[in-house]
């Protein structure tokens, strides 16, 4: 059976423009970079509400809320208006170093009085790196002994959890 030739449709200069740099200059995450540079990537250019749109006018269905980050959808006034405001008033600051701010307190409170009942405290973190380091700080908190049976190490551990609770882990029963 004969197949199909598919053509491939003709690009804009600034399409091409911009798959040229991506592929010299951007490397992704979970993707094999020699296929892809010779692929192209599908530059989004736009979106709103649930769809985006690509540099060659291309309307798609995000089906993936921007990899599960923009599940209010995109262009949400609300949301804009609050960004906007928190922008001017305190882009960003961290919660290390005995630091909080009012937004980060009052979001806790709120998603508190919605967890299980027994659980009234919440962290955010900025990675997953962060929440893991977190999490190992939190272990000697918790009422759960097969927890740390069941955690073990090989040869070290990275982030701050190494300097701050290093006689914390050595006391645990791990397999070193």
């Amino acid at each position: 059976m004969p197949t199909k030739k598919t053509s491939t449709p003709k690009l804009s200069a600034r399409t091409k423009r911009w798959r040229k740099l991506d592929a010299l200059h951007h490397l992704h995450p979970f993707t094999q970079t020699e296929l892809l540079n010779r692929e192209g990537v599908r530059i989004i250019t736009r979106a709103k509400g649930i769809y985006l749109w690509d540099s060659e006018g291309k309307k798609l269905l995000d089906g993936m809320a921007g990899l599960w980050c923009v599940q209010v959808g995109y262009g949400n006034k609300d949301l804009a208006q609050a960004g906007c405001e928190a922008l001017r008033t305190l882009p960003y600051y961290n919660h290390f170093f005995k630091t909080a701010n009012p937004w980060t307190v009052e979001l806790a409170a709120k998603l508190a009085k919605l967890l299980p009942q027994g659980h009234t405290r919440v962290l955010f973190a900025n990675s997953g790196s962060e929440a893991n380091d977190t999490a190992l700080k939190l272990i000697p908190l918790s009422l759960l002994p097969p927890f740390w049976q069941g955690l073990r190490f090989s040869k070290g551990w990275k982030g701050s959890v190494s300097n701050s609770n290093w006689k914390f882990l050595k006391e645990l029963p791990l397999k070193w």
